[in-house]
């Protein structure tokens, strides 16, 4: 009876889905990469990921699984198909699919044939997270026998946002969590949820977060994509102090920025500030870093018009790229991180690391803010004053000022990569 109500709901959902999806004319195969079915083989990974930094994220675990599973494609899906240079800077063979039509999804399943379908952190429920994945994704991909997990699984408890989300949640989200093999979580607390939710006791497991198992690694055999390799070095053999403020989304965060290069310049005018705003696709989000910039004389270039050696008379580089902040890090003195956003990969060079207040506790990031402020890893800092204070004592320090001995006390957090790659094994 179940499985007969289970037919029912998806089939009744998808009629209404394909009636919305040729209302918006969403149908037009000719904008679609072609398909080779000749290509089919087995051993095909493919991997739903919403963002760069859900796939940054669980990319340790992604290439070992490539490695050990004798995988021979791997296939990326996405509903931000935005991100697809910067996911093949990552995995320069995968290939992209946008969710978009669930008719082309289907087409490429049946191309490329799932045996392993990850799902990179988000979405454990039907909607919680802000992404969009559909039901009939995991449905296309069981109907091919492929094993299912979620890897270092979040919750963000957000309601459906649309009616239709509503809709699929009410009819689907039961059968959703049954189509998944294995949950990969990141804490008990979201262990406990997806068991309130149904999940089957064996199939969830607390694993860690995989972002503290990028501690471990060894800072020169971390690659830089082919897009940095003439700027990164470049950039690190100038004569320029470097610091570097990424995922600037909130306007509290430009004005603190700005006020302390403005600082800065003041007296070592040949520092360079590289700014990385969140979403730099977006037009919007440069045009408020470039307006205030302009406003205070600053003289600005942007990441995208140069692959060379910035000239003194720039004081700041505008990252208006995807897929490379984590790499100009390295070559920083010190680094802010935006609230809510990753503060481990600076930590990843040991670099001095400050934020500011107003983290929020749905964000998978705000574990790691509250474990790194107890360590103290990071400084929370008020004013401008105090982040121009900061800038200027590690603009002139040599040292990692013991941020070395402060990283080995997370070991214990360590480990999450390994133990859902071990899960990974029972489960093929």
């Amino acid at each position: 009876m179940t499985n007969l109500k289970n037919i029912l709901n998806y089939l009744l959902f998808s009629f209404i889905e394909n009636i919305l999806e040729l209302k918006q004319k969403k149908t037009n195969y000719n904008k679609r990469p072609l398909l080779n079915s000749a290509i089919k083989q087995d051993k095909n990974l493919w991997v739903y990921a919403t963002s760069i930094g859900e796939l940054h994220a669980t990319e340790l675990f992604i290439k070992e699984a490539i490695k050990s599973c004798g995988i021979n494609n791997v296939i990326i899906l996405t509903d931000h198909p935005h991100y697809s240079e910067s996911f093949n800077k990552l995995f320069p063979q995968a290939i992209i699919v946008d969710h978009g039509v669930s008719g082309y999804i289907k087409d490429t399943m049946n191309a490329y044939p799932p045996s392993i379908f990850i799902l990179a952190e988000i979405p454990c429920f039907l909607s919680d997270a802000p992404c969009r994945l559909s039901y009939k994704v995991l449905h296309y991909a069981k109907s091919h026998d492929a094993t299912t997990l979620v890897i270092n699984g979040w919750l963000y408890n957000e309601s459906p946002p649309s009616r239709m989300d509503q809709l699929e949640y009410a009819l689907l989200n039961k059968y959703y969590i049954q189509k998944i093999d294995c949950f990969l979580v990141q804490n008990d607390t979201i262990k406990d949820r997806l068991l309130e939710m149904g999940a089957p006791a064996e199939s969830v497991h607390a694993t860690g977060n995989m972002k503290y198992d990028y501690l471990n690694l060894d800072n020169q055999k971390i690659t830089p994509p082919d897009s940095l390799r003439t700027l990164l070095p470049a950039l690190a053999s100038a004569e320029r102090k470097i610091f570097t403020a990424g995922c600037i989304t909130q306007e509290k965060d430009i004005n603190l920025i700005v006020e302390a290069l403005l600082n800065i310049i003041a007296d070592e005018p040949d520092t360079l500030f590289i700014i990385a705003p969140r979403y730099p696709d977006k037009k919007e989000n440069t045009d408020v870093i470039t307006h205030s910039l302009i406003e205070n004389n600053i003289p600005y270039i942007f990441r995208s018009s140069t692959n060379k050696p910035i000239e003194k008379n720039y004081n700041v580089l505008i990252l208006d790229t995807i897929g490379e902040l984590k790499y100009l890090y390295s070559i920083s003195k010190a680094c802010y991180v935006g609230v809510n956003h990753n503060l481990l990969e600076p930590l990843i060079y040991a670099k001095p690391v400050f934020t500011s207040s107003g983290w929020e506790k749905n964000y998978p990031s705000f574990d790691v803010f509250q474990h790194m402020k107890k360590v103290e890893l990071i400084v929370e800092i008020n004013d401008s004053i105090e982040l121009t204070a900061l800038i200027k004592k590690h603009l002139s320090d040599q040292e990692d000022n013991g941020i070395k001995d402060k990283l080995a006390l997370l070991a214990n957090f360590q480990g999450a990569t390994k133990k859902s790659l071990q899960r990974l094994q029972e489960l093929l």
